[in-house]
């Protein structure tokens, strides 16, 4: 495949993938990627990383629901592409526990997500002072483990990224997603996934 070729589609289809927009099966988002896929390949990747419907809303007001992003995810997998899905940041003492990373990947696996990338949240600046007000406001009781866990930078704690890579991985075992190689702790699920016949 030329890179001309790649360029021309890394051009086009952005347009049509836009987030907060749905997308509809059989619409032009399928024909314009399928016709894509025949020529380079094609990725798609969603960002989802909340899987309390609740708690999304509070942090992410305003923004396409979880329920929302997974149906984009089968959809495209219905369409016959693959698609990834960046199931981060894992927020300490929110999203972190066993029961939310088991959600998780239950979730991914039944819409078909063909990866997951999964890593603890990251605060720089601008984005430390606006999460730390936000803490403060509507989980006053998490500041000091905030505190506690970024006291030495934008990322967490090593004792505490450590900790949770290990939880990661053994939920990531009992959905069976096995890693893939690449960087930052990509999933993906053991097996293939059926795929749409050809129409």
């Amino acid at each position: 495949t030329s890179n001309s070729a790649r360029c021309s589609w890394l051009l086009a289809v952005p347009a049509l993938i836009e987030e907060g927009r749905e997308w509809v099966p059989g619409g032009a988002e399928d024909a314009l990627l399928a016709e894509a896929a025949r020529s380079v390949p094609v990725d798609i990747s969603l960002s989802i990383a909340i899987f309390d419907d609740e708690l999304q809303q509070r942090i992410e007001p305003g923004t396409p629901t979880t329920a929302a992003r997974l149906a984009t995810v089968r959809a495209v997998r219905d369409a016959g592409l693959g698609c990834g899905v960046l199931a981060m940041p894992i927020l300490p003492g929110l999203t972190d526990g066993d029961d939310h990373l088991d959600r998780a990947f239950a979730r991914l696996a039944e819409a078909g997500a063909t990866s997951a990338t999964m890593g603890p949240l990251h605060l720089r600046k601008g984005a430390r002072e606006w999460y730390f007000a936000w803490l403060r406001r509507e989980r006053g009781d998490l500041v000091g483990l905030y505190e506690e866990l970024y006291a030495t930078g934008a990322y967490a704690a090593k004792g505490y990224r450590d900790e949770l890579a290990a939880r990661i991985v053994r939920a990531r075992s009992r959905h069976r997603f096995e890693r893939a190689p690449g960087p930052r702790g990509r999933a993906r699920p053991a097996g293939p996934r059926p795929r749409a016949a050809p129409q």
